[in-house]
């Protein structure tokens, strides 16, 4: 931060008058280093604060500083520092500032280029009795929140002129507040996009889970009921690989909306995975909280979510009653009672009772595959995340996975195979979590350390989805950047060492980055593209993946906007 020299040295100044006033300069720098240093320390407001005053109370010799925020008509003072005892009750943290109403009517007044408001000892809002207390003057410095007036950075002297002579330095402390308050905005922004599923707005599932904690256990203490409503849309993945994922993420923000039409202000109503929900209902026995979600699924099957016309829902209801208070019990039994809605046939409530429930082998088969599907959630999420920062926009990692389910169609792959695939291109990129952004959104041509570390992805992407995932799932996504020819990485694999899968992602990933160009303006058109792939079979590519991808061209199943269809060829693997 640039610091203004307050002090004019003059030809008829002595040599002891000229190295009092370097080091008073010294002081003033060392004790701003020091406040922006706490700042940099992610340090709360109220910490900065009150540095801030103890630092310019003892380098500026002032009588008190304190930090005021302006609250309507008054004025609470976040953090304050006082030499004498007697001026300490001036300067109390949580104090009502009395000078607040002339002084902040001042301050919205005051000129960017002259940010002191000045208050001598006969200006209206300096309190009497400060007077008495040896204080003549107060200088007071906007402290900023863009536009709007924060509070101020308020200085007690003994004289007008003490005051007014440390204006420029008063300014310094006053804009190191202003960091500390955007940084603390900032760290609150980041704190609730953390908390925030970014498709729905809704709480996401780790702040639930926390929350779930917090609330169980208030419940318990206190003797309360409370109900947890697991939900999940019916054959929610038609909707997707009917219409698309736009359409699919289009249905989940409306009926995230509708869910909250619902809940009562004391609610908690969350996205804990793909199309699964959370109704969390303090106060509420079982019954009840089964009426309330059961006239919210009737009214569901008339209304329109996005552009679907009437989806059902499934869900299952426990109570507090059944747990003993335990948190974890609360939401298997809750996922347990969903389990046996679908099973009894979707489109139904059922509220756990242990007698109307699957029995325990069942029950604990389906909790490790929701387990399982939970974690895999909770990894597509954070792979759309990393492709994209716009909520409900249609990702790289999604459409590799549309693309990846029509070659390996045409391969001839069995259904459960094309759907573990299609799984597997979802995060094939994940691992990319690991890698700085800048160097993802680097333009030049990497090497050295900067390669290897954006290599590393592939293994860290394995790492990542190795329990959501089967062996061979977690090897696609190891290996989808190994070439036929041996020259890729992480394992230098060749061939039919490669596995089959992995080949498959390899020639989506890359034709996506191809589409996606020329979507852009930017790249070659896709027929010239799609020459590069000819070219490139039998070495970077396996030749049966590619003859696939012209037989997509061909079909017009790519989405080709020119040039004729090619002749299928093939080839031998090198």
């Amino acid at each position: 931060m640039p610091i203004k020299c307050l002090v004019s040295f003059e030809n008829s100044r002595d040599s002891s008058a000229l190295s009092r006033d370097l080091a008073a300069l010294h002081s003033h720098e060392a004790a701003l280093r020091r406040v922006v240093t706490i700042v940099a320390a992610n340090a709360s407001l109220a910490e900065v604060a009150l540095r801030v005053s103890q630092e310019a109370t003892d380098v500026l010799e002032l009588p008190a500083v304190a930090v005021v925020r302006f609250d309507s008509e008054l004025a609470t003072t976040i953090g304050g520092s006082a030499r004498k005892r007697a001026l300490e009750p001036l300067v109390e943290s949580g104090g009502r500032v009395t000078l607040a109403p002339t002084l902040a009517e001042e301050l919205v007044r005051t000129e960017a280029s002259s940010r002191r408001v000045m208050y001598s000892k006969t200006s209206e809002g300096i309190a009497r009795g400060r007077y008495t207390l040896g204080l003549r003057a107060t200088v007071a410095v906007p402290i900023m929140d863009g536009a709007t007036t924060w509070g101020a950075l308020v200085a007690h002297a003994g004289a007008d002129d003490a005051a007014i002579e440390q204006e420029d330095l008063l300014a310094e402390f006053a804009g190191v507040v202003e960091l500390g308050l955007a940084n603390e905005q900032r760290l609150q922004t980041l704190e609730a996009m953390a908390a925030t599923d970014s498709l729905t707005g809704l709480m996401n599932h780790g702040a639930f889970f926390a929350r779930l904690d917090a609330e169980v256990e208030r419940a318990r203490r206190y003797g309360r009921a409370m109900t947890l409503a697991m939900i999940d849309l019916d054959n929610f993945k038609e909707v997707n690989d009917a219409l698309g994922h736009h359409v699919g993420d289009e249905v989940l923000v409306s009926f995230a909306t509708f869910l909250q039409s619902f809940s009562r202000s004391s609610d908690i109503v969350a996205r804990v995975g793909g199309e699964e929900f959370a109704w969390l209902m303090p106060e509420t026995g079982g019954r009840e909280a089964l009426r309330a979600v059961e006239r919210a699924r009737g009214i569901c099957a008339d209304e329109s979510l996005g552009p679907i016309e009437g989806r059902t829902f499934s869900v299952g209801i426990c109570d507090s009653v059944e747990t003993n208070g335990n948190a974890e019990d609360l939401y298997r039994l809750s996922d347990t009672a969903l389990y046996e809605a679908k099973r009894r046939g979707r489109n139904r409530i059922v509220l756990y009772r242990p007698s109307e429930v699957v029995g325990d082998d069942a029950d604990n088969s389906k909790l490790a595959r929701f387990d399982r599907d939970r974690r895999l959630q909770a990894i597509q999420s954070l792979a759309r995340s990393l492709d994209s920062p716009r909520p409900g926009s249609w990702t790289h990692s999604e459409r590799v996975g549309d693309l990846v389910a029509k070659l390996a169609g045409k391969l001839g792959w069995a259904p459960e195979r094309v759907v573990a695939l299609r799984e597997a291109a979802s995060v094939h990129d994940v691992g990319k979590v690991g890698v700085p952004t800048w160097l993802l959104e680097k333009r030049e041509e990497l090497e050295g350390v900067d390669l290897a570390a954006l290599r590393a992805h592939a293994a860290l992407g394995a790492a990542i989805v190795e329990d959501a995932m089967s062996e061979e799932q977690t090897g696609w996504v190891r290996h989808h950047h190994e070439r036929w020819d041996g020259t890729g990485y992480p394992d230098g694999l060749a061939g039919s060492k490669i596995p089959d899968g992995a080949l498959i992602i390899a020639v989506a990933n890359r034709w996506d980055a191809v589409a996606n160009a020329r979507s852009h303006g930017r790249g070659e058109k896709p027929v010239e593209a799609l020459g590069a792939f000819v070219s490139a079979a039998g070495t970077e590519f396996a030749t049966e993946v590619v003859d696939a991808l012209i037989e997509l061209w061909n079909t017009d199943e790519l989405g080709r906007e020119d040039g004729p269809p090619l002749a299928e060829r093939s080839w031998q693997a090198a």
